[in-house]
This record gives C-alpha cells, structure tokens and sequence, in this order.
C-alpha cells in the first residue's frame, strides 16, 4: 500500500517562453499539489507470477501550462486545473524451463482533468475537460520469448481528445496495432540484436494533433551490435 503528497512547481521551459514562432514570455510557473494512493498485489506460484495494481490520483494546478494553435501553436496559462483518475494494470507471466516465457500485460487509465478556473470572463470552458487530455487509455501487450527470440503485439486504445477548451471540437477515438520481431545472438564479448517491427498493423487512420494525419502502416528494421570490455 502506498500514498504520497507532493508540492509541485514547474517554472516555463526555454521552448514555451521562447520558441519562435510561438513562444510566449508572459507565461507564469505552474504550482500546486499533486496527491497518490494505492496498493500493488504479488502473487506467485511455480511457472505462474501475477501482479495487479490500482492507483488514484488527484491533482490541483494553478497556471497549467498548455499548448493551442493552428499551424503556430503557442502555449498559454489554465489559471486552475482538477486532474484526477485511476491507474489500473494486471501483469500475467509463464515460465517453461527458464527458456520460454509468456507475459500478458494490460493498463486502463482513466483522467478527468477540468479547467476550474479562468482568466477570461464568462469563459466556456470551465468544467470542461482540458484539450488533447484523454479520459480513457487502454494498452495490452502479449509477448513470447524462447531462447534468443522475442515476439510482441501491442495493442493500444485512445479515446476522444478535445482540441478546444469548450469542448466544441474533438478527435476521434483510435485504435493502434504494432507487432515486435527480435532475435539476440551473443557469442564471448560480441553481441547481436536484430529487430523487426510493423507499426500500425491495420493501416488505421487517425490524428494526434488537429489537421495532422498520422502515419499508416509502416515497416521498422534494427540491427544492434555491442562489444562488451574485457575484465
């Protein structure tokens, strides 16, 4: 079981005062206090380790740095932002022999950041959730390792994503799919990995940022040789 409290200040980085175009000099210090609580759960048994966790969290900023913009983004000042949500994964993993493993891992965040306070009269965005914060991640990972090799599929959900602080306009939710192809090959001091990745294996369509399509599917090759130093 754990809980933390914690004070939080974050001067402006060098970026957001002056980045150009965008930059902005006028910008204040985020402060405020950011609070945690949870526990984590280990069982284990043979070939078959588990482990869960739930952690929330509950976050009270003045002066939330954010970026907004078109094709120049600057960043602005939320006079007072609530973040609070939940933090939830479970990790499942097998062992055969100490030369095969299989390991399932999945998280679910859920975030509601709202804008509490502005500096603009009669401002619409009160209560709302802050742009491009989702409510809803999901991830799930699935690998498989024998020996040398490794295989991963990664599945991962977003959810909507508002582009204005009114809620007016959003992003639609999406869906990503990446596979992982690994070998490691070691022999005295030298040291292969090659790997094989396909990102976004379904080719779907979709936007981090406004008006800013993101990549369809692709095909990713490494190759990694290391020497380690004699003793």
């Amino acid at each position: 079981v754990k809980a933390s409290v914690q004070k939080a200040y974050r001067v402006p980085t060098l970026n957001e005062l002056y980045y150009f175009p965008g930059g902005n000099d006028q910008l204040k210090p985020e402060n405020g206090w950011n609070k945690e609580a949870g526990y984590t759960l280990q069982w284990k048994r043979k070939r078959l380790s588990i482990e869960q966790h739930t952690y929330y969290f509950d976050r009270n900023i003045s002066d939330w740095i954010y970026w907004l913009g078109g094709a120049i983004w600057t960043p602005h000042n939320l006079a007072k932002v609530h973040s609070r949500g939940l933090d939830m994964g479970l990790q499942m993993q097998w062992k055969w022999r100490n030369t095969q493993s299989l390991k399932l891992h999945t998280n679910y965040t859920y975030t509601l950041a709202t804008t509490e306070a502005s500096y603009m009269p009669n401002d619409k965005s009160i209560g709302k959730q802050i742009p491009y914060t989702p409510k809803y991640l999901i991830q799930n990972t699935l690998s498989y390792q024998y020996l040398g090799w490794t295989g991963i599929v990664n599945v991962m959900y977003t959810g909507y994503r508002y582009t204005t602080t009114d809620e007016s306009q959003y992003l639609a939710p999406y869906t990503l799919t990446n596979l992982r192809l690994g070998y490691s090959y070691q022999k005295g001091k030298h040291r292969w990995q090659a790997l094989l990745g396909i990102e976004n294996l379904w080719n779907s369509r979709y936007q981090v940022v406004n008006a800013r399509p993101m990549p369809g599917r692709s095909l990713q090759f490494t190759l990694i040789y290391t020497k380690s130093k004699q003793r």
